[in-house]
């Protein structure tokens, strides 16, 4: 009898297929091995997260549980949230749920490292509210000596309470302590006949609006006597008048438009609330200035004349004459106008178009644009710091992010996910020793 154990057809031998399959059937034996061994691992993991878990909530409320000492010192809790979480309040629930997350994380880096550390709960420092630091404007002053200056107000503020630095031979910058010594320092100046000007806190400018809607023959006073008369809380109107351009002024003309000037502390919406003067329909509308602040006193650009003690200079002329005294009235005349910015004819000191003026609107668009890139430069770095995709309210709500494979969660879908190729592994060997018996 013949040996040979190849098919009449020439095909592979039967003990071939035999040791394919057996090595197949190793092959899947061991990797089945090999995941479970990973599935008792990830389990463990699992284990270990979750009982530090348990015994950090354990350590947190007897924590809670433990009598306060000094109770009596004690401060009333205050409207910053740190403090509140510092006194243990139910406010800090949602926040201590995200540090609970953030260190399981921690704790399940370490497992993996085979590192055996305790980790410290992470405690908030309690912050103190402080006064918030008023910006005090500087003051510039022109042609005094600063000697003379700093001996003015050593007099009157003294000398702690102001410092000066020379910007030019002409020119001196004023930095005061106190927001209260602005005025007593204008006055001191302008008793004294010095040149200065100086800029409005933001927090103290006042509040414009137009009142529109109504007839030419209503004055100011009529209007402001109308609006006291409501007695509106939180509303103190500082001054009103009658809006005009310098088309109006050159016509004669009288515009049915009236300024209110409200207090910087004002409730604006109380007064945008009025609908009807005299039964007339009315609206208030904020002003909105273009382009930059002149000085109707010194002409020069960055302030207004309420903040300026400098030399009166006309905005048509180069003469040396008090407000209100020129002799030309008629700008048609341009080639009679002086400006005293540039230093030319043929334009007021108030045309957009003088050079000084396009100089300033330049640096002004070139300084925006240099914030711009600042900004989006610090953003940029914020970003490179930032998990993407994953937002307070996930972490705060006791969410894990899907991203996250440190989280008990995800930890728990690994194991079903290799439990799955297990039983799948399993399938195929039982289809091998299947075929292994038909063999």
């Amino acid at each position: 009898m013949s040996t040979d154990t190849t098919t009449p057809s020439g095909g592979v031998d039967a003990t071939d297929i035999i040791q394919n399959l057996k090595k197949q059937y190793e092959g899947a034996t061991e990797l089945a091995k090999t995941y479970e061994k990973k599935i008792k691992q990830l389990k463990q993991q699992v284990e270990e997260l979750r009982s530090e878990k348990a015994n950090q909530n354990t350590d947190m409320e007897n924590k809670r549980k433990k009598p306060k000492q000094n109770e009596r010192n004690m401060k009333p809790s205050s409207s910053n949230r740190f403090e509140i979480l510092d006194e243990t309040m139910e406010e800090d629930d949602e926040i201590q749920s995200s540090n609970e997350i953030l260190e399981l994380m921690k704790l399940h880096n370490k497992a993996e490292k085979n590192k055996q550390h305790k980790t410290k709960q992470p405690t908030i420092p309690t912050t103190t509210t402080t006064a918030k630091h008023q910006h005090v404007p500087p003051i510039k002053v022109f042609n005094t000596d600063s000697k003379l200056v700093s001996k003015l107000l050593s007099n009157e503020l003294g000398k702690d309470k102001y410092t000066i630095k020379n910007l030019s031979q002409q020119k001196i910058s004023i930095k005061l302590k106190e927001k209260e010594d602005i005025e007593k320092t204008k006055k001191l100046f302008e008793k004294s006949g010095t040149q200065y000007f100086t800029f409005t806190n933001k927090n103290d400018k006042l509040q414009t609006y137009l009142l529109k809607g109504l007839s030419v023959n209503y004055t100011p006073a009529e209007i402001l006597e109308y609006i006291n008369e409501l007695k509106i809380d939180d509303l103190e109107i500082i001054k009103a008048f009658r809006f005009s351009t310098v088309k109006s002024k050159t016509e004669g003309k009288e515009l049915p438009i009236i300024v209110i000037q409200l207090s910087a502390n004002s409730k604006a919406q109380s007064l945008k609330e009025i609908k009807y003067i005299d039964g007339t329909c009315v609206n208030f509308e904020k002003l909105r200035r273009s382009g930059i602040l002149q000085c109707f006193r010194c002409q020069r650009y960055g302030h207004v004349s309420s903040n300026c003690n400098m030399q009166f200079r006309c905005v048509k002329c180069n003469e040396n004459h008090n407000p209100g005294e020129c002799k030309m009235p008629d700008i048609t005349n341009k080639d009679k106008l002086y400006c005293v910015l540039c230093k030319k004819t043929g334009h007021p000191a108030s045309w957009k178009g003088c050079e000084i003026y396009q100089k300033l609107i330049k640096t002004i668009k070139e300084r925006k644009i240099q914030k711009e890139q600042l900004d989006l430069q610090k953003i940029q770095q914020i970003n490179n710091y930032v998990k993407t995709g994953i937002s307070y309210a996930n972490v705060a709500s006791n969410q894990s992010h899907p991203n996250n494979t440190d989280s008990p969660n995800n930890l728990q879908l690994q194991i079903n996910k290799l439990s799955n190729i297990v039983e799948n592994l399993a399938a195929k060997v039982d289809a091998l020793m299947s075929a292994l018996s038909v063999t």
